[in-house]
């Protein structure tokens, strides 16, 4: 089995739906794992219908469902953007076969993975948003449930089912970190190690938009950021919602289960294609190694290389581990606080 994975997707128009297609045939015979950034529409004026919301095109599907498997997280913080079209992608999703996991109208299926069989080899995928962005959604739907437990329970879920299932496959995929974080914070190293002590064959990460490096923890790869796969500039948000240069380029990594390799290729999006511009082994890729300059460092290395070289500095703490603590959630409201009044001020404006 070959498995591909993708970072973030919100793909608005039928015009963008053509960019992927060429790309996305290059890869039909292997599983795809990617983020879906927002629920499924089929309106002709979405753009300007949900401009506070991301989304995707229906037809996206018909690209996904070529492929030999497909499974989306929905574990992100735009998922409740538009509520009413929920049950309707959950519905699309199942029409053409398409897995997914991380939010569900039952709160306790939110926090269940999605399984499946590729000949013996049992893959499982759990998916989780961190609880700080789940917070922030615009909209606040009671009714649709996110997988944004703490994460000391997080590790634990992984942990007991591969107790339960010694011989399975276990994909994580974090959607955490701030937008245009170029860096992992301490705290998603430490809890990449600890869902690779527990269980964990494969940790990864998305939401910054940006490559956020990697590493081999053990016998597990902890990818941290994918950056967007797929999220263009001067479409959403009433075209106010702008990548910077580096969102540009995103990673995609696979792994080939029956030549035990692992394998980046590099994916370029500009405003006439995407497209692939290299392709490297994990262990010894250029690229790999210049967005993972802290690969093996010592965890308190770590933490002053993180200080000093981290993008987000203005009035942002730092999470240092995965604890429930009383000063993490001290951290926690104070950025929720902050993130709230930057709204607010902007919708002043």
């Amino acid at each position: 089995m070959k498995l591909l994975i993708l970072g973030d997707l919100a793909c608005p128009e039928k015009e963008d739906v053509i960019k992927l297609r060429n790309l996305i045939n290059l890869f039909k015979d292997k599983v795809i794992i990617a983020n879906l950034e927002g629920l499924l529409v089929d309106k002709k004026d979405a753009l300007e219908k949900y401009n506070n919301a991301l989304f995707n095109n229906i037809e996206v599907l018909e690209i996904f469902k070529e492929t030999k498997k497909t499974i989306f997280s929905l574990a992100n913080n735009h998922i409740k953007d538009i509520p009413e079209v929920f049950d309707y992608t959950i519905e699309k999703l199942n029409e053409k076969n398409i897995g997914f996991a991380g939010a569900s109208r039952i709160e306790e299926e939110s926090s269940k993975p999605y399984i499946f069989k590729d000949g013996s080899k049992e893959i499982v995928v759990f998916t989780h948003c961190w609880n700080v962005m789940s917070e922030i959604i615009y909209n606040k739907s009671k009714d649709i449930y996110i997988n944004d437990v703490d994460y000391e329970k997080f590790i634990n879920q992984v942990k007991i089912y591969k107790q339960e299932h010694p011989n399975s496959y276990i994909i994580t995929y974090l959607h955490w970190n701030f937008d245009f974080e170029k860096l992992p914070f301490p705290a998603h190293r430490v809890i990449a190690t600890k869902l690779a002590q527990n269980g964990a064959n494969l940790i990864l990460g998305g939401h910054s938009h940006l490559v956020n490096g990697a590493e081999k923890i053990n016998n597990s790869i902890a990818v941290y950021g994918f950056g967007n796969f797929y999220i263009p500039s001067n479409k959403f948000l009433n075209k106010k919602l702008i990548y910077p240069k580096e969102s540009k380029l995103t990673l995609a990594l696979e792994l080939d289960f029956e030549e035990n390799k692992a394998k980046c290729y590099w994916i370029e999006n500009s405003e006439k294609d995407i497209r692939i511009i290299k392709d490297e082994d994990f262990d010894s890729g250029d690229l790999i190694n210049r967005y993972s300059p802290f690969r093996d460092m010592e965890e308190r290395k770590y933490k002053k290389y993180f200080k000093e070289k981290r993008a987000k500095r203005t009035l942002v703490p730092i999470w240092y581990n995965e604890k429930n603590s009383f000063i993490n959630k001290l951290k926690d409201y104070f950025i929720l606080a902050r993130m709230k009044l930057i709204r607010y001020l902007k919708n002043i404006k």
